[in-house]
């Protein structure tokens, strides 16, 4: 699942992971952006939050791993709080439950490598991401985060391999694989990947 967190519930986007969580006993990774378009901002009526939008986001993800431990209240943040109670049940994988953060700017990479478990790029080519890549584990300094890109892979079976190659070269532990815009270009191209291009992946 993957949440536009920005203007969305503090409560609802915990509280659905965890669900998922426990769906998947325990398999269950959150992605969160903090948005990128202001008119998305605008339409919605959350206009007052586009400057503030990243902060919030950093402090939601603390937010969020303060309610999958269990413990109760209080929260007191800058943007949320609560006084009393608790959240549950907790997800199987507790306050651990992996955050990927997708996006290229700066604060995306730092936020990715201080407070997510996943970096994923999103439209960069290989030599682009390899870049971004070493910016991620500079800002880690030693913390674990693992390095994804989501990339088209429409077009020969043989150049799709070569750039799943290229993006491993370049330090991508995975790829989020995009076959196109409609069932009808995605589900052939991912039959194709399935039979002709995963073979010379293993």
């Amino acid at each position: 699942m993957t949440s536009w967190s920005g203007p969305t519930s503090r409560i609802g986007i915990p509280g659905q992971a965890a669900t998922l969580d426990l769906l998947s006993n325990g398999r269950f990774t959150l992605g969160l952006g903090a948005g990128y378009s202001e008119p998305e901002f605008r339409n919605i009526g959350a206009s007052s939050v586009w400057k503030t939008r990243g902060k919030r986001l950093d402090e939601a993800i603390r937010l969020f791993r303060h309610l999958w431990s269990g413990a109760p209240g209080p929260f007191d943040g800058q943007f949320y709080r609560y006084e009393e109670g608790y959240f549950g049940p907790p997800p199987p994988q507790g306050e651990r439950l992996p955050i990927l953060i997708g996006g290229g700017s700066e604060a995306a990479l730092k936020r990715a490598a201080t407070l997510g478990d996943v970096w994923q790029s999103t439209g960069l080519q290989p030599d682009e991401f390899a870049i971004k890549a070493e910016k991620v584990r500079s800002y880690a300094n030693g913390r674990r985060v693992e390095l994804g890109a989501r990339t088209s892979l429409v077009g020969e079976p043989a150049d799709v391999l070569a750039k799943v190659k290229a993006f491993q070269k370049a330090g991508a532990e995975h790829v989020c694989a995009y076959f196109g815009s409609t069932v009808e270009e995605f589900v052939p191209g991912m039959r194709t990947f399935a039979r002709e291009v995963m073979p010379g992946l293993r």
